[in-house]
């Protein structure tokens, strides 16, 4: 009976991934950026580790998309809509707050992405 439990513990355990701590380097934080108009960040903008949320604390995250690719389309004799070409969308802005308490440096992250394509709608009637 042992053994039969201690094999379900393995096959459960197997199939859940090790979690592993990311160790992010600092100097994340002062690569160029467009915010800065590519410069990197200033040290008053700068966030010390201990200033940091860690494992278990809340942070919100706001994305923002734009298209790089509209979506191509046809109807059908009987009015129905055949997508041909699905639309593409990629991250243009991350934002990334803080909600351990309110506070003036709450703002972790908040900047622009660059896309590598060009972009054809910028989406503002979603904003």
């Amino acid at each position: 009976q042992k053994s039969k439990e201690k094999k379900t513990e393995d096959v459960a355990a197997a199939a859940v991934p090790s979690r592993k701590k990311m160790n992010i380097p600092l100097s994340v934080m002062d690569a160029p950026s467009v915010v800065t108009g590519f410069q990197a960040s200033a040290p008053s903008r700068r966030i010390s580790p201990e200033d940091l949320p860690g494992r278990g604390d809340l942070v919100a995250i706001d994305t923002e998309f734009v298209s790089v690719q509209h979506e191509r389309s046809t109807l059908t004799s009987k009015g129905s809509k055949v997508t041909v070409t699905e639309g593409r969308s990629v991250l243009a802005r991350v934002s990334v707050i803080d909600c351990r308490q309110v506070r003036v440096r709450s703002v972790i992250i908040d900047d622009y992405v660059l896309p590598t394509e060009p972009v054809v709608d910028y989406l503002t009637r979603h904003s």
